[in-house]
């Protein structure tokens, strides 16, 4: 699976409960032939990354994620900015903002804790201020800054997963046509990418993931990995 940046647990917290469950999956007495093969596999997690402009914040993240064992790092690049959403307007549905989930991943990292501290003079973010809405939001304006990059900034974040977690995968979701997918995999060498519209929630219009798949598959799909998101 892949573990977010705006997920409702930790880093670790995932990290430990896949491990422990994979323990015990392991040691117990295998029933049929299927879950002989089954237990023949290791904990496999991916961390999706939402490319802060805080290069504290980023570097963090990664730094996590390799830590706690998470394979490759997934960049969403569709999504520096929330898409004008009607219906979730209508029915009040910004539980990153208001609700009790979706910033734990801030809240857990020192980076952002530090800048709360120095920025908002928060001196102890768990007993000052922690349910406020003003205080949550700030970690998901870290994810969703409304801030693009482009494709300059793609190497030096490549450079530093690949420091960090010893040479790692490292993919893009977000791949819309055949020219993204050509500029991903020959000239900056990705991993992998992932097909994906981000359920069409982020741009009006968008064309359908899997009305792109053939075509990228066909140009590229014999030189790196291509995943799909249907959404």
């Amino acid at each position: 699976y892949c573990l977010s940046s705006a997920a409702s647990q930790s880093i670790e917290d995932v990290a430990e409960a896949q491990d422990k469950e994979f323990a015990t999956t392991t040691t117990t007495k295998k029933k049929n032939k299927e879950e002989e093969q089954h237990s023949n596999f290791s904990p496999c997690r991916y961390f999706q990354l939402y490319w802060s402009h805080d290069p504290k914040i980023t570097t963090s993240l990664m730094e996590r994620a390799a830590k706690n064992g998470y394979e490759a790092c997934i960049l969403t690049v569709d999504t520096w900015q929330l898409g004008w959403r009607p219906e979730d307007i209508d029915i009040g549905n910004y539980a990153f903002y208001y609700g009790p989930i979706g910033s734990e991943m801030g809240w857990t990292d020192k980076s952002f804790l530090e800048k709360l501290k120095k920025e908002d003079h928060v001196t102890d973010p768990f007993k000052e201020n922690f349910n406020l809405p003003e205080i949550r939001q700030k970690w998901i304006d870290e994810l969703w800054h409304g801030k693009s990059f482009d494709w300059s900034c793609l190497p030096g974040l490549i450079s530093e997963w690949k420091s960090i977690s010893g040479g790692k995968p490292f993919l893009i979701k977000g791949i819309q046509s055949v020219e993204d997918a050509i500029i991903a995999v020959r000239q900056f060498k990705v991993d992998g990418i992932v097909v994906s519209n981000h359920a069409g929630r982020q741009v009006d219009g968008a064309v359908a993931s899997l009305d792109q798949l053939e075509e990228i598959v066909k140009e590229v799909g014999n030189e790196t990995v291509v995943l799909f998101d249907s959404g």
